[in-house]
């Protein structure tokens, strides 16, 4: 095991070292060695590598697959469709957190008092988290309740087409895991949280493109005001979501409560969810695969290069129409609305367990 990751480490640095030299030519192969390593190391370890982080690990290794070229002399161009399935995996994750939470049934979550004893019983606190527990009630529980806002209606601003509503919510989430950093000690589940959220921060074009768009004219200036406004409305929707999440009916600010219950929150569940999963796997992300493969055509002219980039774009669509399809939207729908404290697993979880056994 010590060798695995020994060998994980050198392929880390030297796919780091790619990226920065070479503009990621043929870190696709390296992150599939790499994931094949952490898999072994996953499915060897059991219960002591069954955490959280251990299985987001493997989600986003996966994706970068799909996300990194192949060719070591790739001219660096990804298209807009790499950014999209990252997002997808910070938003389960992060939506995932927010309902295990609210539906658990349990006094300190209802009643917003989980800060007085997380910071004292977590796992390796850090220095600061003594000051963190001794802070005042009114602060600890308007904490919890910016917390569960940020992993609940919040979350639906990291899959926004509209650039300004995305980067908003990437920086509340980016936010939130640096306070938790600064607590607590959660191995590297923070740092890869963050990493996707990064991804929301822009839109996953190549710089060269980017330099050769006008950055002027009627149609930018256009499309700026939309977006701005259109962000606009989507963060004070995810506001006011958020505000009626909590019950303000007590005589001080310290009375604030969870006034939502286990029902509410599935039936919310069944209702938003699978319009924005279809959205998200029948329109955006297909869309965005097929303007890249175009681009990739008119981009390349070597063989090799466009074979990977139609195979690759064909298994992304070939996802979209299964999570579209009723068994995905009922894996979906089982993973986040029917008993969320035992099915907080991931699809990819799932899939090794039964492989494995």
């Amino acid at each position: 095991m010590e060798v695995l990751c020994g060998m994980g480490s050198v392929l880390a640095l030297l796919c780091v070292l790619l990226t920065r030299y070479t503009r990621a030519g043929g870190t696709c192969i390296l992150f599939v060695v790499m994931w094949l390593l952490y898999l072994n190391l996953f499915l060897v370890g059991q219960t002591f590598l069954s955490f959280q982080w251990d299985i987001l690990l493997l989600e986003a290794g996966g994706v970068a697959m799909f996300i990194t070229p192949l060719n070591p002399s790739s001219n660096g161009r990804y298209g807009r469709t790499r950014m999209w399935l990252p997002r997808f995996i910070l938003f389960k994750l992060m939506l995932m957190s927010g309902v295990v939470k609210v539906t658990a049934n349990c006094e300190t979550w209802s009643n917003l008092t989980a800060l007085t004893y997380h910071f004292a019983t977590q796992c390796i606190p850090t220095p600061l988290a003594f000051y963190f527990h001794h802070l005042p009630l009114l602060l600890q529980k308007w904490s919890v309740a910016i917390t569960l806002s940020l992993e609940g209606p919040m979350t639906f601003l990291l899959l926004s087409p509209f650039t300004v509503a995305r980067v908003f919510g990437a920086y509340c989430q980016i936010l939130l895991q640096l306070l938790i950093m600064a607590t607590g000690n959660y191995n590297f589940f923070n740092l890869l949280t963050i990493a996707l959220a990064v991804t929301c921060l822009h839109d996953g074009e190549d710089s060269t493109q980017h330099e050769k768009k006008p950055s002027s004219g009627i149609v930018m200036r256009s499309w700026r005001v939309i977006d701005n406004c259109a962000s606009a409305v989507l963060v004070l929707m995810c506001y006011n979501f958020s505000y009626m999440m909590f019950d303000h009916s007590g005589q001080g600010y310290e009375d604030i409560k969870l006034a939502i219950a286990t029902q509410d929150v599935n039936d919310f569940l069944k209702a938003a969810l699978p319009p924005t999963v279809k959205i998200f796997f029948f329109a955006i992300l297909p869309l965005h695969s097929l303007v890249d493969l175009v681009g990739d055509l008119k981009a390349n002219s070597n063989a090799f290069n466009l074979v990977w980039s139609v195979l690759k774009r064909a298994a992304i669509l070939w996802m979209c129409l299964y999570y579209t399809g009723y068994e995905g939207n009922y894996m979906l729908l089982t993973c986040l609305c029917r008993d969320p404290l035992k099915q907080n697993h991931s699809f990819l979880s799932r899939t090794i367990t039964h492989t494995h056994t």
